[in-house]
């Protein structure tokens, strides 16, 4: 993973290099210091002796009573598929054991007399309680991505963690690429701790190539939203004779969702993509959200994430 230079200085410790539950050659690297959220999960924890995802109902299709589905209905290639689609979106956290809503993870499960897969992987809904290190975590409830439907939930306690064998838990960010003019990343780069505690990982990008080599062959593997400044489109379309500006229609006719950072203080002769790309609300099919502020981008961003996850994989 390459790390933009204003994240150098802050990279004066690297985090112990841990593999991936299900690609084992996955690693991740930081700066040190956990991002804690300060979040606690929605439903009351299970109380010991009740009914839980692992006792399924017969009469339900593997989805118990109290809502959610059993880990014995889940298959290990169901689980590597999932992993495998969400690859090339997600990067490995600055803290491999970090747990917390809207991460995704991969976790070791214990093995019992009834079946259920090695390792299981998802995207966090919610914890107990919110400290957030997978070793205190006491219950969490994990959507399971599934294909072209909505996500499975599943209840993972703190006993279905196998914590004895070599694997490892290991947590994700959601990859968004934002591109900016050099000195607007100053802003968001303020703003980057408050990306990772929603479980995204910003990557700042200034090089307008890193959007002209998205194509019909590789943009599955391209994030599903990305930002885009008003001031980097203006300097890309003249530095790249117009291939960005093609290319941007081309993204968003394959079904990824742009968001036009253009703050107030924008120079007045420096338009929006709306404006610069033909599109009009109501007029048009299309038309582009226009955040002013980085708090604003990231509501946008996860908002529209979170859609997309919720409708199933690709």
């Amino acid at each position: 993973m390459n790390v933009h230079p204003l994240y150098a200085c802050k990279m004066t410790l690297a985090l112990s290099l841990r593999r991936s539950i299900l690609l084992p050659h996955e690693i991740s690297t930081g700066n040190g210091s956990p991002r804690k959220v300060h979040w606690v999960g929605g439903k009351t924890p299970v109380e010991p002796g009740q009914n839980h995802a692992q006792n399924g109902d017969k009469n339900s299709g593997g989805k118990p009573s109290d809502g959610y589905h059993s880990l014995s209905k889940i298959k290990l290639g169901e689980v590597k598929q999932a992993f495998h689609n969400f690859q090339s979106l997600i990067i490995p956290s600055y803290t491999p054991g970090w747990v917390a809503p809207g991460y995704f993870c991969s976790i070791p499960l214990a093995q019992t007399a009834e079946y259920r897969p090695l390792a299981i992987f998802g995207r966090v809904k919610a914890c107990y309680p919110s400290d957030g290190y997978i070793q205190n975590i006491h219950e969490m409830e994990l959507l399971f991505p599934k294909p072209r439907s909505e996500p499975l939930e599943l209840n993972i306690r703190r006993d279905d963690v196998d914590f004895e064998s070599g694997g490892l838990a290991q947590s994700y960010c959601a990859n968004i690429k934002i591109f900016l003019a050099p000195h607007e990343q100053i802003d968001f780069a303020q703003f980057e701790n408050v990306f990772l505690q929603h479980g995204y990982f910003p990557e700042f990008i200034t090089r307008y190539v890193d959007l002209v080599d998205v194509n019909e062959f590789n943009h599955n593997e391209f994030p599903d939203v990305l930002v885009v400044s008003s001031r980097w489109f203006e300097s890309a379309r003249e530095s790249s004779d117009g291939q960005v500006y093609e290319k941007l229609h081309q993204l968003i006719k394959w079904g990824k969702t742009v968001v036009n950072y253009h703050p107030l203080n924008m120079d007045n002769d420096i338009r929006t993509l709306n404006r610069e790309l033909g599109f009009k609300h109501g007029f048009t099919d299309t038309a582009l959200i226009e955040p002013e502020t980085p708090a604003q981008t990231l509501e946008f961003v996860s908002r529209t994430f979170d859609r997309i996850f919720m409708q199933g994989m690709r």
